[in-house]
């Protein structure tokens, strides 16, 4: 019932506009994000943990390691396979290639 409620009085308003709502009444909030939206703020950009990463996927974000050595973040050996690019390999391996 209250989820309904919920949605009922809140359904017309933006994201910004309740989340300004809920602060100036002292509530903690946050607006909740999708991975772009979280890509491009800046508090993240700031901490490092989203990096250009070439690889053959379109518009993939690489997310960094959360911990660091020596002040460092450690580097991304490599982006993430392809569909199918190993394919051959895991059926090789299980003996069905």
């Amino acid at each position: 019932e209250l989820v309904a409620a919920l949605g009922e009085r809140t359904r017309a308003e933006t994201s910004a506009g309740l989340v300004q709502r809920l602060r100036h009444a002292q509530v903690p909030c946050a607006p909740i994000q999708d991975v772009a939206a979280v890509a491009r703020d800046p508090q993240v950009a700031a901490s490092g943990m989203i990096r250009p990463l070439e690889c053959d996927i379109p518009g993939y974000i690489d997310v960094a390691m959360p911990v660091r050595r020596d002040g460092e973040r450690p580097p991304a050996r490599r982006g993430p396979p392809t569909a199918g690019a190993d394919t051959a390999d895991v059926l090789a391996e299980i003996g069905m290639g």
